[in-house]
């Protein structure tokens, strides 16, 4: 019998996730993914995962359609999920939600991302809020109809009982955010292998670039870094990765860093192959995110196996999480001067780093957060 059911976002990492609980616990799930977008991009390739028609609007007897579960996982929570297990909820009380958290999920509610930027960066981030009047009445109307809306979301999340990351202060924030003393359950979604193919790693740098952010979304804050380069002289090449995110953005940033840093200044704007990015990466012995919000936490984990050293902004929670499991993080508030970033990490200090993310993100270590997750 299925007990559990997986509600998962169209993405190729849930074609990932389902692979190692279909390994770990055969038959036990059922897998769904909510196409409230039924034209946009299909990412999902494992057979498992079933695409359920599900626009957020009709009323349905949901438990009937699906089936009746003891508890339910939702992976990266939104208005559609929200929807569905408030529905869902209404048929079949007494299930048990667990909630795993992947950061947009949290640090995209507007009372989160309006905090995000800087003055520079926070105008752009405002396009992303859903403020102006007509907005506002959009969400009045869906609500009155019933259809999945920000209010709705919003409620939902106290439905949850466990909140499942790798992050422990992401957790600490929703719990204080939404008021609830959720479970925690320590989990994360794939292992070193799975995150990195063997080409995509090196021992160490292969060269002496500096590589800034991870977008073009302004939560990277890209401008204050550059402002502070331009002040270190450090004369040498900056890397920004621009090739998605918001067009207006990506326009007035490229222009920024070429007048403060000049040919230094290598804005990314068109996608690259993966080998050639790849390269690029390793050609990084410094990254630098200013995301004051959990984001890039792939990225930042892959720079830090290839020995780059990655320089965080004190907020982000991603900064307490590493530094507390002992790896060799810097801080932006404290340590980004002229010294420290033209020093590479020593092969020491590589060699612990790796330790520490082979300890977090072995297969071992992964099929225990997947057994944390199904039986707790």
């Amino acid at each position: 019998m299925r007990d559990t059911l997986v509600l998962l976002p169209n993405s190729v990492y849930s074609n990932l996730i389902v692979e190692r609980l279909e390994r770990l616990y055969p038959g036990k799930s059922k897998y769904l993914v909510l196409q409230s977008l039924p034209d946009g991009k299909n990412y999902i390739t494992n057979p498992a995962i079933i695409l359920f028609a599900y626009d957020g609007r009709k009323k349905r007897d949901l438990p009937a359609e699906v089936g009746i579960f003891k508890r339910i996982i939702v992976h990266l929570h939104d208005q559609t999920t929200a929807h569905f297990i408030t529905r869902y909820n209404q048929h079949q009380p007494g299930v048990q939600y667990i909630w795993v958290l992947w950061g947009a999920d949290l640090y995209y509610l507007p009372d989160f991302i309006k905090h995000t930027g800087n003055t520079f960066t926070q105008p752009f981030i405002n396009q992303k809020l859903n403020h102006s009047f007509i907005d506002q009445c959009k969400q009045f109307a869906r609500a009155l109809l019933g259809w999945s809306n920000l209010n709705n979301q919003l409620r939902s999340y106290q439905l949850f009982d466990a909140i499942a990351t790798i992050v422990r202060g992401d957790y600490e924030n929703a719990k204080a955010y939404f008021r609830k003393n959720y479970r925690f359950v320590s989990y994360s979604h794939l292992s070193l292998s799975q995150m990195f193919k063997e080409e995509q790693t090196v021992d160490a740098p292969t060269g002496n670039a500096i590589l800034l952010g991870n977008s073009g979304d302004p939560a990277n804050n890209h401008n204050a870094i550059i402002e502070q380069l331009s002040v270190l002289k450090t004369n040498r090449k900056v890397i920004c990765p621009l090739s998605y995110g918001i067009p207006a953005y990506i326009k007035v940033i490229s222009q920024y860093g070429k007048e403060k840093l000049g040919e230094l200044f290598t804005p990314v704007t068109t996608f690259m192959p993966p080998q050639e990015y790849y390269a690029m990466l390793q050609n990084c012995s410094v990254a630098i995110f200013n995301h004051t919000i959990q984001q890039a936490y792939g990225n930042i984990i892959g720079l830090l196996w290839n020995g780059t050293k990655v320089f965080l902004n004190e907020e982000n929670t991603i900064f307490p999480h590493l530094k507390e499991a002992g790896v060799h993080i810097y801080s932006i508030q404290k340590d980004l001067s002229t010294e420290i970033i033209n020093t590479s990490l020593h092969a020491v200090e590589i060699r612990h780093n790796k330790a520490i993310l082979a300890n977090m993100f072995s297969d071992h270590a992964v099929n225990n957060y997947y057994k944390s997750l199904m039986e707790s």
